[in-house]
């Protein structure tokens, strides 16, 4: 008989008595869990955050001998809150986990992957225009396989991350720009056996990079573990978690700069806590010391624009470009005039779409240069034109790392920019590395 359990708190236990919701070839493998298995469930279940806990609310013990090496699994078919987990795993044995209780949180992980992938599952069911290639189902969807509080937090997830057209896609695309500019691997496929130790680029597990899916379940079961392990048994694993763990930061390299964007997208989402972030990305950090722009040269903070912040997202009249503006004012040190009021502005065109429900927001990489019309980063003082001042930058490489109505933030490193009000001047390169850090909180 099935357990009793709270709308997204303790997870129900399946038993015999429940099998009309239990795959047809697994009703008679079902078994009762020792209370020692049922409590590193319940355990694995508790360290995942709210939008997991709510996708998945139960769990079924089966005897699979057949499959040793699985410790968990889903079925697209059957009920969608709904877990397995495989008693015959060799590490859950009663003498395995007398010997090794350092087994435990890495099977706990593997829970928090199938978890994950009910999540997805559960946006999916509520996004409108998801690409029929990531919605892995065989069944028409129906609003009872979860519960009333799953569902609701799902659409206030999708409304706050703007991803009515999917999770999948939007990680899929945020990986392949990294991809492209060779800072990550590309997908491996069924070859992913062959990177199957240690963190391998873009990914935080080998087995991450077979497919999107398995990705961002990986990823979020990782970060959401990471520290359990570290207490357990002394070491993070070998993963993206740990490599982030071991980089100097503040600064983001280009080797890490697509896991940790990964990071970022899974707290926008709600898939890890914010402390697994932290504790996952280390001392890496986006060095926004509140809401605004804010200039390094050389390493050394320069210049804030802080006050008045404001953002929105926006289309370019008369085309089907969607374009995020950030915009804050502070001030600049001029020659003539010493210190005058500044304003610092972002324009940004990333998407591409006849239809507002399909635009999200940007994330990841994208690049500022010449050639894109509707996208500039500008530092203007207000005044005649004489005294004023006008810096465009023209090229720069510019991060989103976080990117939600929660909260937008990144980093654009300056490669190149133009005083506007002198006709004669060239483009210009900082004598040392230029990044600006950005930051918008509650925005549009």
């Amino acid at each position: 008989q099935a357990s009793e359990a709270g709308a997204c708190g303790e997870p129900a236990f399946l038993g015999p008595d429940d099998k009309d919701d239990i795959a047809l070839d697994l009703r008679g493998q079902i078994v009762a869990p020792t209370p020692r298995y049922e409590q590193i469930a319940r355990e694995a279940h508790a360290l995942a955050p709210p939008l997991l806990r709510c996708a998945t609310q139960r769990f079924v013990f089966i005897e699979d001998a057949d499959s040793p090496g699985t410790v968990a699994f889903i079925r697209n078919n059957q009920r969608r809150d709904l877990v397995y987990l495989n008693a015959s795993y060799p590490a859950l044995s009663s003498g395995a986990l007398f010997r090794n209780e350092k087994l435990v949180p890495a099977w706990q992980a593997d829970v928090v992957h199938e978890m994950v992938h009910t999540a997805v599952h559960l946006l999916h069911s509520r996004s409108e225009h998801v690409p029929l290639r990531f919605i892995d189902v065989v069944h028409e969807l129906e609003e009872t396989e979860w519960s009333a509080q799953a569902r609701a937090l799902a659409d206030e997830t999708i409304a706050r991350t703007r991803l009515e057209a999917g999770v999948l896609p939007e990680w899929e695309r945020v990986h392949d720009v990294f991809a492209g500019l060779g800072w990550a691997d590309p997908w491996y496929g069924d070859d992913w056996t062959d990177h199957d130790t240690g963190p391998t680029p873009g990914f935080f597990t080998g087995y991450g990079g077979e497919q999107p899916g398995e990705d961002i379940a990986e990823a979020a079961a990782t970060i959401n573990l990471a520290q359990r392990r570290l207490e357990v048994s002394g070491v993070t694993g070998e993963n993206a978690c740990t490599l982030m763990r071991e980089q100097e930061g503040p600064g983001i390299r280009q080797a890490v700069a697509a896991v940790y964007t990964k990071a970022g997208f899974l707290l926008d989402l709600g898939f890890i806590h914010p402390a697994a972030y932290d504790f996952c990305v280390g001392q890496l950090r986006i060095q926004a010391r509140g809401q605004g722009f804010f200039s390094t040269t050389g390493g050394q903070p320069v210049r804030e624009y802080t006050r008045n912040m404001a953002g929105r997202l926006g289309r370019v009249e008369g085309r089907e470009n969607w374009y995020l503006s950030l915009e804050a004012e502070g001030s600049i040190g001029t020659s003539d005039s010493g210190e005058l009021p500044a304003r610092a502005s972002l324009v940004f065109d990333f998407a591409e779409s006849d239809d507002v429900e399909r635009v999200s927001f940007p994330r990841g990489y994208y690049r500022i240069q010449p050639d894109r019309s509707f996208s500039s980063l500008t530092f203007e003082t207000p005044g005649d034109e004489e005294s004023e001042l006008s810096v465009k930058v023209i090229d720069a490489h510019l991060l989103f790392s976080r990117a939600s109505h929660e909260r937008v933030e990144g980093a654009i490193v300056v490669n190149r920019y133009q005083n506007l009000r002198n006709l004669l001047a060239l483009p210009e390169a900082p004598d040392q590395p230029m990044v600006i850090f950005f930051r918008r909180d509650g925005g549009d």
